[in-house]
């Protein structure tokens, strides 16, 4: 499924990015993060994909909820691991399904999205999702996430970043692409 393999390759540019950045770069304080790190940006996404596939067995997915991991935040080994295994995560559930019409059905099955956008009230709400949803959410989500990281990175002057098309969405590139021709 397309979703998925695209869910993959974004992680694996994640991975990448850290890669070849510094534990200073990563955990570094920055300015034009509001004093936020790359290290607190890259928890944050992946901490989304996390509360999908605690969630799964359960029926429901709770991004509030999340776990925070400082260690996410400020090893880079450990944020590669945690790659690794949501990796693992998105292989498992296309192993699983192995015919498209399971992967679709699986895809589609019925999930609650608990959550509160209140910041003065403790009441949640339970919204109807689906795994393919929730799997979109998180690639938009991390997309504008390494949209960030990117600015930090070009505002700190690290000519690191060799592909322009990290954090921008694939709906653009297609578009940029299209205009070009």
């Amino acid at each position: 499924m397309k979703l998925i393999h695209s869910n993959i390759a974004q992680l694996e540019e994640v991975k990448g990015l850290l890669s070849v950045i510094s534990d200073t770069l990563y955990t570094e304080e920055k300015e034009v993060l509001s004093g936020s790190t790359i290290g607190g940006h890259v928890r944050h996404l992946l901490e989304f994909y996390l509360a999908v596939d605690s969630g799964l067995d359960l029926g429901r997915v709770c991004y509030d909820a999340r776990s925070r991991d400082l260690k996410i935040e400020t090893e880079l080994g450990y944020a590669q691991d945690t790659i690794d295994g949501l990796v693992v995560f998105l292989y498992r559930l296309l192993s699983v399904s192995c015919d498209s019409e399971k992967l679709t059905s699986r895809l589609n099955s019925p999930l609650i999205l608990v959550a509160n956008f209140d910041s003065k009230s403790n009441e949640v709400m339970e919204i109807p999702s689906t795994l393919m949803r929730e799997l979109a959410y998180c690639m938009d989500h991390a997309t504008h996430h390494l949209a960030i990281i990117k600015i930090a990175l070009i505002d700190g002057g690290h000519d690191i970043i060799n592909k322009s098309s990290l954090g921008v969405a694939p709906s653009t590139i297609r578009y940029r692409e299209a205009c070009v021709q």
